[in-house]
């Protein structure tokens, strides 16, 4: 089943149609192009019950929920690769011959 191509503009108004509240037209359809529609319609899944959105959706929550997650993500990924670096000091340092 292959999912037919919208545009842009055509992805916007599906979250309208499906009860999004858009306040800025012109940044949001600014952000379905950086972000990606996919991406904020995952992001948007939480408020999406039986083919529409929960009242007082509003796009641009879901792009601040989205950047949020995608901040977390990152900050966790640092946290971990800090970690290893970390560990890594940390022997050298004990190795060292003063």
């Amino acid at each position: 089943m292959s999912k037919e191509y919208l545009e842009i503009t055509e992805q916007l108004e599906l979250f309208k149609k499906r009860g999004m509240i858009v306040e800025n037209e012109e940044k949001a359809l600014e952000k379905l192009v950086f972000i990606n529609y996919y991406k904020l319609k995952e992001a948007s899944l939480p408020f999406f019950f039986e083919n529409k959105y929960i009242e007082n959706t509003r796009f641009e929550d879901i792009v601040f929920r989205f950047y949020e997650d995608r901040n977390l993500r990152l900050y966790k990924t640092d946290m971990r690769i800090l970690k290893q670096i970390g560990f890594k000091d940390i022997e050298n340092v004990k190795n060292l011959k003063i």
